[in-house]
């Protein structure tokens, strides 16, 4: 692994290059877009993890915070058009470093949504991974205030909830009401932007909106759509120490086997 900050010289985003296995090298890199708030602090091990395994199958790898998230640069989330910047600006970072190879985007969540909408942006794309995709923005709004109430019964989040006031989602992030706004604007089901070679739409929850937004985007696209019964440990709403959070791993190896063309 190597850590390293890229982008602006004033919004630096926080990035780690994996280099791929030199037995099994082949022309691919894929940039791994992470989910936000809770979401993503659930998902480290889970990212982590996957990494390892894509650089086992040869596959250069860049993970990256965006801006105002994580080791980034700023002061706290900056919002959907900021994070979509970062997003390009971390496809180009790994095409400079690795040269011209075939790209892939893995997201998970919200991030997952915010590959399918700059997808269309960072062509040529031959492999795209939608895990468990926000679909609709006010039902996610909807969910971190759920999320919310619920972490108020535990006394560490009561304390963060206090701290930040209203704007606090329940996990020590303070939304400025604007950004909340952008989010819930979200449609991706009425959008259908997402544009790749390949798609994999993969669902953990058991959703209709992800299956009925996986049916619409198949028009005119080579899409699989697949579903597992794995627990979505990263939308819970009840508080678990991250480092004692399951790694979902038949999600990760149903994202490896088809990004390797192995999947049955």
């Amino acid at each position: 692994m190597e850590p390293f900050y890229f982008g602006p010289k004033d919004q630096r985003l926080f990035g780690v290059y994996h280099a791929p296995s030199a037995r099994r090298k082949v022309p691919a890199g894929v940039v791994l877009c992470y989910p936000f708030l809770q979401e993503y602090v659930r998902s480290h091990r889970a990212y982590l993890r996957l990494a390892t395994q894509l650089v086992g199958r040869g596959w250069h790898v860049l993970r990256f915070d965006y801006s105002g998230c994580g080791d980034s640069y700023g002061d706290g989330p900056s919002g959907p058009d900021a994070w979509a910047q970062d997003l390009r600006l971390a496809v180009r970072e790994l095409r400079e470093r690795v040269g011209t190879i075939q790209l892939a985007l893995v997201g998970l969540r919200l991030g997952a949504s915010l590959a399918a909408s700059v997808a269309p942006h960072v062509q040529p794309l031959d492999k795209l991974v939608l895990w468990d995709p926000v679909v609709s923005g006010p039902d996610y709004v909807r969910e971190l205030d759920e999320f919310r109430h619920a972490a108020a019964l535990s006394p560490a989040y009561r304390r963060n909830i206090e701290r930040f006031g209203p704007t606090d989602r329940g996990v020590g992030y303070s939304l400025a009401p604007e950004i909340l706004q952008s989010i819930g604007r979200l449609d991706l089901a009425a959008q259908l932007t997402a544009s790749a070679d390949q798609i994999l739409v993969l669902d953990t929850q058991e959703s209709n909106s992800t299956a009925s937004f996986a049916r619409r985007l198949a028009e005119g696209r080579n899409v699989t759509f697949k579903r597992l019964s794995e627990r979505p440990i990263w939308v819970e709403r009840k508080r678990n120490d991250p480092r004692n959070i399951k790694v979902p791993t038949a999600s990760l190896q149903a994202i490896v086997d088809w990004m390797s063309g192995t999947d049955a």
